[in-house]
């Protein structure tokens, strides 16, 4: 079996590989979001966000919210290089004008994304998404070229 995203995530939460892992994987793709969170956390300003939350009458802060949102946008880390079956895959989805993409099509390209791009999304019907996806995957593929 290899061990791609999908065997991780499969994994039992408590394992030592799975640790290791996600320990790795987190560290890996660390975002603007987790830095803001580190650094309110060094200064106590996450306990007064808190404080003044609750004195306001709110439930929550927000932070945690921020926090995954901003990492969505502003990512660290470098992408990893495409394996040769991905870059022969990728040049040829790329080769021909698409008006439409098979499901099959569409769950090829997100395992590659997610895997060059350290990330865990889903195959959505979400046009938006696809499209960044397709965009980020060819300025990639420009940079071999």
């Amino acid at each position: 079996m290899e061990k791609d995203l999908e065997y991780y995530q499969s994994l039992d939460k408590r394992s030592k590989e799975y640790r290791e892992w996600k320990a790795n994987f987190v560290a890996n793709n660390e975002g603007i979001g987790d830095k803001v969170a580190k650094i309110t956390k060094a200064t106590g300003l996450d306990k007064v966000a808190k404080v003044a939350s609750k004195v306001l009458g709110f439930d929550d802060c927000g932070c945690e919210e921020r926090q995954e949102r901003w990492n969505k946008i502003f990512r660290f880390g470098k992408p990893e290089c495409f394996t040769e079956e991905e870059y022969t895959h990728l040049k040829d989805f790329f080769s021909e004008e698409r008006y439409k993409v098979t499901y099959d099509e569409r769950k090829k390209i997100y395992d590659i994304y997610n895997r060059v791009f350290k990330r865990a999304d889903k195959v959505t019907n979400c046009t938006a998404c696809w499209n960044d996806k397709v965009r980020r995957l060819k300025a990639l593929m420009e940079d071999y070229e």
